[in-house]
């Protein structure tokens, strides 16, 4: 078996530890504000095939969310445990909350759902007195319950200080406005290879064209000035891949950029949880994406 095998396979695991563990203590919560309960009613009745939801919170801060619908796809495990009985693992949407291209995905997918999280509707019904920090709140059809939760994993991410850098890139090298815009906005899913640099990627949502162009020869230049990969190490890079005791991998990173009305730029990236969206996409089995 070779040592990427080998690390999935330990990624699995984990994956699968977690999900087991996330079972065993729960408390059942109860909804006192009608409005909310409403309003979830109204969520539930307004797609068929809408199961359960489940937000996630780090530091008892809003940072995630789960759908899991009816027809979601499933994969069997070997349950080390209980070897007749394999474990069944669901794969819902997941949404960083905390990331603009997720949050407009939300949006644009769940309208109902996007506004009872923007108005912070899920936090009527948290208990005060809750002293976990890592928790999961889970809604279903049947009920509402509070799960403990771990910390999450490190996943590839735009280095805070990096990225602030390069959006002065973008602000002080947009002299000209950029003719015949449709879109002012861009999603954008790469490959983060292990050096820092992206490889593959493909535009997810926005018009290609003068502004799609503008942003990927503008990241070139800033790599080419700023970033010279012979001496750098992978930490000082723009977009830093996963890291598994201090190795990087290659995995996947969603970007979204804007130009804003002021013609200046934001830019955010997520690589938490991606799934692959690129079409035509052909990994190198030497060297594959690490996707959870």
């Amino acid at each position: 078996m070779c040592f990427y095998t080998r690390l999935k396979s330990l990624f699995l695991v984990y994956f699968l530890m977690g999900i087991s563990l996330s079972g065993i203590a729960q408390q059942k919560l109860t909804i006192q504000n009608s409005s909310v309960r409403k309003e979830l009613k109204a969520i539930f009745a307004h797609d068929d095939h809408l199961d359960s939801l489940q937000f996630i919170y780090n530091n008892k801060i809003l940072r995630g969310l789960k759908i899991f619908k009816k027809t979601d796809s499933n994969t069997l495990y070997d349950n080390q445990i209980e070897l007749s009985k394999p474990l069944k693992i669901k794969h819902p949407s997941f949404y960083a909350l905390y990331f603009e291209g997720d949050l407009f995905w939300l949006k644009k997918e769940f309208p109902l759902l996007y506004h009872f999280v923007n108005n912070r509707k899920v936090l009527d019904f948290v208990p005060v007195g809750n002293d976990k920090k890592n928790f999961k709140l889970a809604i279903g059809r049947k009920g509402i319950h509070l799960r403990k939760s771990d910390t999450g994993s490190v996943y590839a991410l735009l280095d805070p200080s990096r990225g602030k850098e390069f959006v002065d890139h973008l602000n002080l090298n947009y002299r000209t406005p950029i003719p015949n815009l449709k879109d002012s906005m861009l999603i954008i899913q790469a490959v983060v290879e292990r050096s820092g640099r992206l490889g593959d990627h493909m535009l997810l949502y926005g018009a290609s064209g003068n502004f799609y162009d503008y942003f990927l020869k503008t990241y070139d230049h800033y790599v080419k000035e700023n970033l010279p990969f012979d001496r750098k190490p992978t930490y000082e890079s723009l977009f830093r891949p996963f890291l598994s005791s201090g190795t990087p991998f290659r995995s996947l990173i969603d970007i979204y950029v804007r130009l804003n009305a002021d013609n200046t730029f934001t830019v955010s990236a997520c690589g938490e949880l991606r799934r692959l969206k690129m079409k035509d996409f052909k990994d190198n089995p030497d060297s594959p994406i690490v996707q959870f």
